[in-house]
């Protein structure tokens, strides 16, 4: 009897070993994990690709924070190092995917490439919008003060845009640079400053915008261009007449460093100004 029960703990014993050798295989759970960051990455390098491309061929590529961040542009770049590295290892790791090891790796990675894969495709998201919807930029200077102060920022409206009188655009001027100015002048319009008043086609216009906090305007609109008083300007087809609302420091239509503003020359339309404290 004392030796039945002895054979039956060493048969115990034995098939405990047993259980404790056999080990779990990860193939199928590291397969999975592996099959989630290839469709990742597939999409990271398909929007990176789609964010350069678009810049190539954008007009308001200037205007793209996504690529004129060096910030956006480290990460970029990093997440496709990463993408890369990750290629790289799930390919010299496939015979040994059953190993525990090798799936708590891959765990890891796509935890790490979760949050990664998401700046592509911001950055597109930021870069398709630049290109066909609204753009950002910020004020410098003082030429359309009191509505527009120096260091604030702006988003401008550049789809389908029909540009009409008062609205504040941005427009490229023959330097190459982009200033922030009002249309008062639209294609055909004839706009006349007399004494500092500002006519267009024979009637004054309405200037509230120039009001400061106080109610009052305290900016006349003096010619740039021979007598000082009086000028007049025939606003040809296709183009505009914008002046500043700063009109005592605004180099703006007045001015034959700028003239009339071909419908080329407009980039949008301003809808919306704010603060960026991140830029500040």
């Amino acid at each position: 009897m004392i030796n039945e029960l002895e054979e039956d703990e060493v048969v115990e014993e034995t098939n405990i070993i047993e259980e404790e050798i056999i080990e779990t295989d990860y193939t199928d759970q590291t397969l999975r994990i592996k099959g989630k960051m290839i469709r990742k990455i597939k999409v990271v390098f398909v929007s990176s690709i789609l964010v350069f491309i678009t810049s190539l061929t954008d007009k308001h590529d200037d205007f793209d924070v996504v690529l004129k961040s060096d910030l956006f542009l480290f990460l970029i770049f990093m997440t496709i190092f990463v993408s890369v590295i990750i290629l790289v290892f799930t390919y010299r790791t496939k015979a040994s995917y059953n190993d525990e090891k090798i799936y708590k790796v891959h765990k890891g990675l796509l935890d790490v490439y979760d949050l990664l894969s998401i700046v592509p495709v911001f950055m597109l998201i930021i870069t398709l919008s630049n290109v066909f919807f609204v753009s950002p930029s910020f004020i410098d200077g003082a030429s359309m003060e009191p509505n527009y102060y120096d260091g604030e920022d702006i988003l401008f409206w550049h789809l389908n845009v029909e540009y009409e009188r008062y609205d504040v655009v941005i427009l490229k001027a023959p330097s190459g640079s982009y200033w922030i100015k009002r249309i008062i002048g639209l294609p055909g319009d004839t706009v006349t400053l007399d004494q500092g008043v500002v006519y267009v086609n024979g009637e004054i216009i309405n200037q509230d915008f120039l009001k400061d906090e106080n109610g009052s305007i305290n900016s006349e609109t003096v010619c740039r261009v021979g007598d000082s008083n009086y000028c007049v300007f025939d606003v040809p087809e296709g183009e505009y007449f914008v002046l500043g609302d700063n009109r005592s420091v605004s180099d703006d239509s007045r001015s034959t460093s700028l003239g009339y503003v071909s419908t080329e020359q407009l980039f949008g339309k301003v809808i919306f100004k704010f603060n960026n404290f991140l830029r500040n």
